[in-house]
């Protein structure tokens, strides 16, 4: 298992798109709202191609959130430097999310990748069309050791408990749940806190990051501990050692 992994720069939200097909525009794969994913017109293969501002290079990684795409289907990225394709990856799917949409993704470490052409294979999907609400791809933050034991995942809920005059019980809400993941860093080099804060404080708490604490690790552990998020605390930072720093983020699913 890997040590936690954060894409905070994401380069396909300002990249050249096409698609093989939009009922819904593929620009809306630029964005995280729920209410305007790309869409296709059929159930056919489809394909996403994206060309980048900029190189992507060393560890990265490439995520399609919130996706109506079953778990059976089949998605590959043809990774490309200078329109030629240098490596071709099968993105993962862990499970169905507690929303019962699936998010994809693949970590690569080549070096120069300046696109990537998504494939797309769901030919039985019931919906009769694909859609995919985001794409994130770029470089991920680590650190070389990893986070503090007691990282922390609630799930809220969006329920209100009302008594009534009658002694009643009434809930109010729409019931759907956001995760929210808070880590701490117990042993952080110098290194790595300012890696840290130039990543996340250069995004800033407006912008959609890619949060994995347990990449690799497979299962439910790392699908419920993987999702977009914005940062939802400011950074903070303890010397409390002369090599080491303590730290502290928090995340909220988009």
């Amino acid at each position: 298992m890997a040590n936690l992994r954060i894409i905070a720069a994401d380069l396909h939200g300002t990249a050249a798109l096409t698609a093989s097909s939009a009922a819904m525009p593929v620009a809306n794969t630029q964005n995280p709202l729920r209410s305007y994913p790309w869409r296709s017109t059929s159930a056919a293969v489809q394909t996403i191609s994206a060309t980048l501002t900029a190189s992507v290079g060393g560890g990265a990684g490439l995520v399609l959130t919130n996706t109506n795409l079953r778990t059976t289907a089949t998605v590959s990225a043809a990774l490309k430097d200078g329109g030629v394709t240098v490596n071709t990856v099968s993105l993962t799917c862990l499970g169905s999310n507690l929303d019962g949409t699936t998010t994809w993704h693949a970590w690569f470490d080549d070096t120069g990748i300046d696109g990537y052409t998504l494939t797309l294979t769901d030919t039985g999907n019931p919906a009769g069309y694909l859609q995919v609400v985001q794409i994130l791809c770029g470089e991920y933050i680590t650190t070389e050791y990893n986070v503090a034991y007691g990282a922390g995942l609630t799930l809220l809920e969006d329920v209100t408990a009302i008594e009534t005059a009658g002694l009643s019980l009434r809930t109010e809400g729409t019931g759907d749940v956001r995760r929210v993941l808070t880590v701490e860093h117990e042993f952080l080099l110098e290194a790595d806190r300012a890696a840290l804060i130039d990543a996340l404080v250069g995004a800033g708490r407006k912008a959609t990051l890619f949060v994995s604490l347990y990449p690799g690790e497979g299962g439910a552990k790392e699908r419920d501990h993987q999702f977009p998020a914005r940062r939802m605390a400011d950074l903070s930072a303890t010397h409390w050692t002369s090599q080491f720093w303590r730290g502290r983020e928090e995340f909220r699913e988009v």
